[in-house]
């Protein structure tokens, strides 16, 4: 089970290896400019849970708040836990 909530910032090395491993799909992400952040979201069992449909309601309550904000989860490439605000 992951212990933490998350992470925000994102060095470019890390990044990279995201990228080489596959995590990403970009060199380019609004990690490194502060303005994402992926959640860990855990479920009544205390299970850590990436899956959309149990996640839908926050991202949706997300990108309703400001046009500038988007989901992960409504991405063709899922990343759930991913929260961003665009600029």
């Amino acid at each position: 089970m992951e212990d933490n909530g998350g992470e925000l910032f994102r060095t470019k090395e890390q990044q990279k290896i995201y990228l080489d491993s596959g995590k990403s799909k970009t060199i380019n992400s609004k990690h490194l400019l502060n303005l994402a952040i992926d959640l860990n979201f855990f479920n009544l069992e205390g299970e850590l849970t990436y899956k959309k449909k149990d996640l839908q309601w926050i991202g949706d309550f997300w990108e309703s708040l400001n046009d500038k904000n988007e989901w992960g989860g409504n991405w063709k490439f899922l990343d759930t836990p991913h929260f961003q605000r665009n600029t």
